[in-house]
């Protein structure tokens, strides 16, 4: 998905998960707005979460850089 497609469905109720680069799930998100602030809260932690997955039909991955973007274009 493009940034803008993401931007769009902010609010959309929709189990995300934050995984780090073994796969490992570190957090799960009810939305991709709550799924940004937690990708936020552990990069400002140090920590750098590898992906964004949706685990749902169509399956969604989106990596760290493109999360870094949307987050940037949404709360600066």
């Amino acid at each position: 998905m493009t940034d803008g497609e993401l931007s769009a469905h902010l609010d959309d109720p929709d189990d995300w998960f934050v995984l780090d680069d073994a796969g490992r799930v570190l957090v799960r998100s009810i939305s991709l707005r709550h799924a940004l602030r937690q990708v936020h809260f552990f990069m400002s932690g140090g920590i750098r979460p590898a992906s964004l997955i949706r685990d749902s039909e169509p399956m969604v991955t989106v990596r760290t850089n493109q999360l870094s973007r949307i987050y940037e274009t949404q709360w600066d």
